[in-house]
């Protein structure tokens, strides 16, 4: 695996950078349609010409950090590996997978409770303002950003959002917009680190409308080639060969979400 090519001297205002992005668009926030202060729960942005209603949630806290997290971890994993009859000499790496597929969904669970806590309220914030605006026809997106969750590795994102949707009542969120904008990836088949944007929806009956998706992704690779000085290229690939692997410097991630969609939508850095 490759090693981080570029690293950010300090971390961009995501929230503040992508109300920009979404104003270019032609995009507005709720809060700024709106006679004073909402009575009640908004959502971050309504895009009119495509009958959208959108919340941002950005994933700021790295769990992977977590003491509370990492003991129950190593308590989950403790178990399985003394169920497994592993015998091990010397120093060997040994993944959860290896153990049991259990396991590893014992241990997603951990990092699921946040995300599904982020979640749950931007579904609440997406019905609200549909009620509130008259607006209950509107597909309701949300835009999930991990900018600092190490923990949110291929297979967990993949994972706690499956999961979630199919445990969880979020009927008002019909489509995910997974993307990491101050944290990069590497693939083993490309020999470039990436910034990650996939596409995601539950109905294949309604989904949000690509022309939506395709001008947000061209104002969010324009900001932020101005924004670190540095070309974006776009490459697609099959989502069934994205897996990202954790690096381990300040401005990186693991990450992997897989939907219906038949690809993923990839920015990455080149090598300069």
């Amino acid at each position: 695996m490759r090693a981080l090519c570029f690293a950010m001297k300090q971390q961009i205002n995501t929230e503040q950078e992508f109300d920009r992005c979404v104003k270019e668009i032609g995009g507005n926030k709720v809060s700024d349609s709106l006679s004073g202060s909402p009575n009640f729960d908004n959502a971050d942005y309504i895009f009119e010409k495509y009958n959208v209603i959108a919340e941002l949630k950005c994933l700021t806290e790295d769990k992977s950090e977590d003491d509370v997290i990492k003991i129950k971890t190593d308590d989950i994993f403790s178990r399985y590996f003394k169920e497994s009859g592993f015998v091990v000499f010397g120093t060997t790496w040994i993944s959860s997978d290896q153990l049991s597929p259990n396991c590893t969904k014992e241990i997603s669970e951990l990092y699921r409770k946040p995300i599904k806590g982020a979640m749950k309220k931007a579904n609440k914030q997406i019905r609200e303002t549909k009620e509130n605006l008259n607006k209950e026809s509107a597909h309701g997106l949300l835009i999930l950003v991990n900018d600092k969750n190490k923990a949110v590795d291929p297979s967990r994102i993949n994972w706690i959002l499956a999961e979630t949707f199919k445990r969880d009542s979020l009927s008002s969120i019909n489509s995910v917009l997974f993307i990491t904008l101050n944290m990069l990836a590497t693939h083993p088949a490309i020999n470039n680190d990436m910034l990650v944007w996939v596409e995601g929806y539950r109905d294949p009956n309604f989904i949000c409308p690509q022309g939506l998706f395709d001008e947000l992704r061209v104002s969010v690779n324009k900001h932020w080639e101005n924004l670190i000085g540095q070309e974006i290229r776009l490459i697609k690939l099959k989502i069934t060969i994205l897996s990202m692997k954790l690096s381990t410097k300040k401005h990186n991630n693991k990450v992997r979400r897989k939907t219906k969609s038949a690809a993923s939508l990839c920015f990455y850095f080149p090598v300069t």
